[in-house]
């Protein structure tokens, strides 16, 4: 595989340039490991931040394919049942709602932010839309427990909606193991592969590796979450490097024995899960599927369906993997609210780099070196 480094130098500075993002990190490798790693920083004298593949990011919706791993390893144990009803872990009366439906966005559950009319509901249960504040008061048990009273947007697996489901998902693999969340990640991510960076919270060794928010619109979020949250937010609530990001990406590509998954669920993580449900949804991302929570390439012309999985954190950071071509890439960008934007941006670049590839390349720096 060839080094992208000057082709990834000349798209970050065109975007920090641009005003996009205020810096980024972006990583191309395949299965072998890491063949491309580049970071650049801001160009005004006060953005001395060293941005690099150590540098550590809050990774927001990034989260929920980590949770989502979890959620199918605990299956391959016999721990979990996609088809069970999520009230049975709050000793409720069952709602209809299954455990694939929280891997999928299918639950009717939303986000909080009143576009479908839940928004008053959120509110009055003191339910913010997506964040995981320090001064979050709420918990794993609490919040599901929460989230279930409130009044579902649509019947259970009729359509769906981008929302909490992963954060109800996070108290069930809880429940359901015996272990918190964190605990989980470590398992199944942290120690095997050796990301150390990832987290819930920003553990003093690690403060000064962490990119400061930011975003154009001076909006962005403050405040790190530098003691252990009360919530462990399997939606949003990671963070993580883009070399520790690369290394699970790495390892999904790999097999499904990396990390504990089963042949049978690794050949659904890249199947669209939701058939026609897209159409239900004004937040659904136009021209592909989804799976257990991240996009499938689905339209004709960018891959064969089922090979491309992708997703986005709501600051601005994005990864992108073809399983045909065996190219990964990462990208830690930087502009909170901007997802979108730079999710596309990254996307054309990876396209462009990805053209006429056929198979990953035996050399390589591999992450464990």
């Amino acid at each position: 595989m060839p080094d992208f480094k000057h082709e990834a130098e000349d798209y970050l500075s065109r975007l920090v340039d641009s005003g996009l993002t205020r810096g980024g990190v972006v990583l191309l490798g395949d299965k072998d490991g890491v063949h491309t790693s580049v970071g650049l920083g801001g160009r005004d004298s006060e953005d001395r931040f060293d941005w690099n593949e150590a540098s550590i990011f809050r990774i927001y919706s990034m989260s929920k394919l980590l949770t989502s791993i979890v959620a199918l390893r605990l299956v391959r144990q016999g721990l979990l049942d996609l088809e069970e009803d999520i009230a049975s872990f709050l000793k409720e009366t069952e709602m209809g709602i299954r455990v694939r439906h929280l891997l999928t966005h299918t639950s009717g559950i939303g986000g909080g932010t009143g576009r479908h009319g839940e928004g008053n509901s959120y509110d009055a249960a003191g339910i913010a839309p997506y964040e995981n504040r320090p001064d979050q008061h709420f918990t794993t048990e609490t919040l599901a427990r929460a989230l279930l009273k409130i009044p579902k947007v649509f019947k259970p697996g009729s359509g769906w909606l981008y929302g909490r489901s992963h954060d109800f998902l996070g108290f069930v693999l809880e429940q359901v193991s015996g272990r918190t969340l964190d605990t989980l990640y470590d398992e199944v991510f942290g120690e095997p592969l050796e990301a150390a960076s990832l987290g819930f919270e920003v553990r003093a060794k690690d403060r000064g590796r962490v990119v400061p928010p930011w975003s154009s619109s001076g909006d962005a979020p403050q405040g790190l979450v530098e003691d252990r949250p009360k919530l462990l937010s399997g939606g949003s609530g990671a963070y993580c490097s883009a070399l520790d990001y690369f290394k699970i990406l790495n390892a999904l590509v790999n097999s499904a024995g990396h990390l504990g998954i089963g042949s049978a669920h690794y050949a659904e993580l890249w199947a669209n899960q939701i058939g026609g449900l897209e159409k239900t949804s004004e937040d659904f991302i136009p021209g592909s599927g989804f799976g257990f929570s991240f996009g499938v390439a689905t339209q004709q012309g960018t891959a064969a369906p089922g090979t491309v999985i992708w997703w986005l954190g709501r600051a601005g950071t994005s990864f992108i993997v073809d399983r045909d071509t065996g190219l990964i890439g990462v990208a830690m960008l930087q502009n909170y609210g901007n997802a979108r934007r730079l999710q596309k941006s990254f996307h054309a670049f990876f396209d462009a780099q990805n053209a006429g590839r056929s198979k990953p390349s035996s050399q390589h720096r591999d992450w464990r070196s």
